[in-house]
């Protein structure tokens, strides 16, 4: 038998390890290839638009979704800087924010508008952050969904309110001096009845579609409420996005208004529940009602109107609650519920009830 040779077996221990290591390395390299190929897949097939940029600006990396919204190649990104396509009104916002990025703060969601290839403002929402490496920015990197269509539709309902409020401020004074004056014969205040209702359910379907979308879909219900304002004998005051309001015994001399406003939010209930079958929605309807006094000089109208208002938001969906004083004008010919106390404003509470029927 031979003498063991130290220096052979050392050798072989040694190769052995740097076998050893290498095969782990290699296993680590293939791992690491198989993550970077699975996330790298998952932004590439993501709805949102996903970017990278170095320090100075310049794109490392956008995914096909970001490509296909904004409508730029990739040559064209390689050339160009984040800042070349951020819209002007956008510009200093973002320097600012980019700035803070790189100094280490940490930002909660931001808003910025580029400008697509074919020139339109896409605006985008989302979260973004910058990678450090010993101490220094490498990249921000952010993840955006397109919010154009939102940002549309919200134009859209707050240039509708504005001229409502405008067309509201005018209408009132019109209103009063013309309409209150031969009513009140001698007496400085009469009542009337405000209905303000709120459709549930739009925003899931502005979500989906476009403002024109929601406009089509709000015009048949808004003119059956619109007929129904007529049969009755009632004022539409004002449309506010989804919001309905109108108001009773203040054109007319009938005294009755407060039951023809209870009617006509039972009738709205029923036109809500048409539309669902026939066109496969799910929308719900809430409505409050507040009889209140009103002067000549519309003192008390906006008051009225508030009430009612606050009391439809505090209501259920597809319930009708009134307050107490709605409650006495209409009690001897529906079927209604006591529901409690509810608060306006100030720890002002106000009792209300439920109209469920006509008796």
């Amino acid at each position: 038998m031979q003498q063991k040779d130290a220096d052979l077996l050392q050798m072989m221990v040694s190769v052995g390890s740097q076998i050893a290591q290498f095969m782990k390395r290699k296993q680590a390299e293939d791992e690491l290839l198989e993550s970077e190929s699975r996330y790298r897949d998952i932004c590439e097939n993501a709805n949102d638009l996903i970017q990278s940029v170095n320090p100075y600006g310049r794109f490392l990396y956008v995914n096909r979704t970001w490509y296909k919204t904004l409508g730029y190649s990739a040559a064209e990104v390689e050339q160009m800087n984040v800042f070349d396509i951020i819209h002007p009104d956008f510009q200093e916002h973002c320097r600012q924010m980019f700035y803070r990025l790189m100094s280490g703060e940490k930002l909660e969601q931001v808003k910025a508008a580029f400008i697509a290839k074919n020139g339109e403002t896409v605006f985008l929402e989302g979260n973004i952050n910058c990678k450090f490496a010993n101490g220094r920015p490498v990249a921000t990197r952010g993840i955006f969904r397109n919010i154009t269509q939102r940002v549309a539709l919200e134009t859209a309902l707050q240039q509708q309110q504005e001229q409502t409020v405008q067309f509201w401020q005018g209408r009132i004074p019109a209103l009063t001096s013309h309409t209150l004056e031969p009513q009140i014969a001698g007496t400085d205040v009469i009542y009337v009845t405000v209905l303000c209702a709120d459709i549930v359910g739009l925003n899931e379907i502005a979500a989906l579609g476009s403002a024109m979308q929601l406009v089509n879909l709000l015009s048949p219900i808004f003119a059956t409420f619109d007929r129904l304002c007529t049969r009755y004998g009632l004022e539409k005051i004002k449309t506010i996005n989804e919001a309905y309001v109108v108001i009773g015994g203040l054109r007319t001399t009938r005294q009755d208004h407060a039951q023809s406003i209870a009617q006509m939010a039972l009738e709205m209930q029923t036109a809500i529940a048409t539309f669902n079958t026939e066109n496969q929605q799910n929308l719900k309807i809430c409505i409050g009602i507040h009889t209140g006094s009103v002067t000549v000089s519309a003192i008390g109208l906006t008051d009225t109107i508030n009430i009612a208002r606050c009391i439809e938001a505090q209501s259920l969906a597809d319930t009708i609650q009134i307050t107490a004083t709605a409650y006495e004008q209409i009690r001897d010919k529906f079927l209604l519920e006591p529901q409690g106390e509810i608060e306006i404003s100030n720890q002002q509470k106000m009792t209300t009830y439920l109209l469920l029927r006509k008796k």
